[in-house]
Parts: structure tokens; C-alpha cells; sequence
């Protein structure tokens, strides 16, 4: 674990046959940021179950609505498809020869890195014996999302925040790195 140098997450729509990223996350000890991304999704276009998906997702999971929040029109927005180009741009700017690895605990987000071979840790694997994240989000706190998120009213539902998610993953590494240090 002490060859993570940030730790990366992404939140969106998983359909039967692909994943649509909706938010992309990294923190590290130098720069934390959340980037939205744009799921290119045409409601019409949509089938029933694929509309299922996103509005449970969107009520349930994240609370990220289909539509992108800021306008493409008005501001720089990737699309899901160019994913795996900002992580590779993170990963050039973050990552040093003595810690290469970007952390990450979402399988969707294991294939982006693998598909383009950037150096990374599943924390999911049992070897590490990392905890869930619901624990994690038990332990640190649920008290803040990005502004991309959207509760419904009514609801005291639990959503995932890719950025935050990412900070207590990141925060637990450390934990675990200084406890490696003083043993």
C-alpha cells in the first residue's frame, strides 16, 4: 500500500452490457478533484430497463441525474467515453517512480485502468482486507456531497459521492501506511 500515490473513483450508470460514467474522482496528497463527466445519455434513445436503471441510480446509488449538470456550451465536459484519457492525465501528473498505483474499489473503474494500462491496486482483493465502504462511510461521515448531487426530497437516502468516497479510501491507505510505518 505504500505504492499508492492517489486513489480514484467514479460513479454513473451500470447497464447490462456497459458502463456510463457520470462523475470521475482523485485524491492524493496533492490535488483532490472531482470532474464531471458527460454521460452523453438521450433519454428517447433509452430502453424501459435502461430508464429503470438511471432513475434508481439517480434516486438510490448517487443521486446524478442523466442530464449533466454544467453545459457543455459553456464550460469544457468530457464524455464518458474519454474516462480513461483524464485518468491517464492524472496519473502523469501524480504518479512517481517510489509510488506508481492509483487505488481504486469499483470494479467498472478497474477495467478503465486496465484497458489503459495504468498502474493500479484493487483494494477489493482479499489480501488487503480493506473494509467496505459503507463501514468507511460509517467511520469517516456522510456529510457532504459534491454539488453534482441531488437528494430527493423526503429522503435520508445514503448516496455515493465519487469524491468522497475517494477521500476516505485515500484516508484509510494512510492510516494503514503509517500504522506499516511504526511496525
Amino acid at each position: 500500500m505504500d505504492k499508492i500515490c492517489a486513489v480514484v473513483d467514479c460513479q454513473g450508470f451500470t447497464f447490462p452490457d456497459r458502463f456510463i460514467g457520470r462523475e470521475l474522482a482523485v485524491v492524493s496528497e496533492y490535488i483532490s478533484q472531482c470532474q464531471e463527466i458527460d454521460p452523453q445519455l438521450k433519454w428517447q434513445d433509452l430502453t424501459a430497463e435502461e430508464k429503470s436503471i438511471v432513475l434508481y441510480s439517480t434516486s438510490e446509488r448517487h443521486g446524478l441525474h442523466h442530464y449533466p449538470f454544467n453545459s457543455r456550451n459553456f464550460c469544457y465536459l468530457p464524455y464518458s467515453s474519454e474516462m480513461g484519457s483524464i485518468i491517464k492525465l492524472w496519473h502523469e501528473m501524480i504518479a512517481t517512480e517510489e509510488k506508481p498505483l492509483f487505488a481504486y474499489k469499483n470494479h467498472q473503474l478497474g477495467k478503465i485502468l486496465l484497458d489503459n494500462n495504468i498502474p493500479c491496486l484493487d483494494l477489493d482483493q482479499p489480501e488487503y482486507k480493506f473494509p467496505k465502504y459503507a463501514d468507511l462511510q460509517n467511520r469517516f461521515g456522510d456529510n457532504y456531497l459534491c454539488a453534482y448531487h441531488k437528494r430527493r426530497k423526503g429522503t435520508d437516502a445514503r448516496l455515493i459521492c465519487a469524491y468522497r468516497k475517494a477521500a476516505h479510501i485515500f484516508r484509510e491507505v494512510n492510516e494503514r501506511v503509517k500504522q506499516m510505518d511504526w511496525n
